[in-house]
């Protein structure tokens, strides 16, 4: 069952210890799964879990790689924070409601923690469309390989701020097509695409 995830999910592991700890989370929730689903009927549950792409992952991993906080985020009354200050967002907001098209579709940051870095490619595509009228999908990989300087740390997390402060830094990003993502930490290739 985990070679099937593995080969249906593309993951790759760094070495044996690496594959042997993956594999030991992923059993823990495979059984965490299977308790659940046999006791659909038992404890009324009224839904069914499965494996996904993060069956691989910790808890803590999840929320932590997903949350766009370098630090493990704080739970606070059901809702996650990070363990910064910062003003409440506005309660609804759509910008494919109010403009259709100055919103790439949907990405998936895969096994990656780099959801700060789509976060920060998404913002700066609308806002590049909504100028330009023009929507270009641009490169997640080189913030995730190309903005530890300013102090991301890659599939390790990392601040939109920051990783807006690479893109001043270097007058602009690659497209995604020119730049594309890996779901990995790699070497910083910027130089080998036109910024956008």
């Amino acid at each position: 069952e985990f070679s099937a995830f593995i080969t249906k999910h593309n993951k790759n592991y760094i070495n044996e210890n690496d594959t042997n700890y993956r594999y030991n989370i992923f059993a823990d929730n495979m059984d965490i799964i299977n308790k659940h689903n046999n006791e659909i009927k038992e404890k009324g549950h009224t839904f069914e879990m499965g494996m996904t792409q993060f069956t691989d992952l910790t808890n803590d991993e999840f929320k932590s790689g997903r949350s766009g906080c370098l630090k493990k985020p704080i739970i606070k009354n059901n809702k996650l924070y990070c363990s910064v200050t910062s003003s409440p967002p506005p309660s609804d907001f759509s910008w494919v409601k109010h403009s259709p098209k100055v919103v790439t579709p949907v990405k998936n940051q895969q096994q990656c923690g780099s959801c700060w870095a789509f976060s920060t490619t998404g913002s700066v595509e609308s806002a590049n469309a909504i100028k330009t009228k023009k929507l270009v999908s641009l490169s997640e990989q080189e913030l995730v390989d190309c903005s530890g300087p300013e102090g991301n740390m890659g599939c390790g997390g990392g601040f939109m701020t920051q990783a807006f402060q690479y893109i001043m830094d270097n007058k602009g990003l690659c497209s995604e097509k020119a730049y594309p993502y890996t779901a990995s930490d790699g070497q910083c290739q910027s130089g080998n695409c036109t910024n956008v």
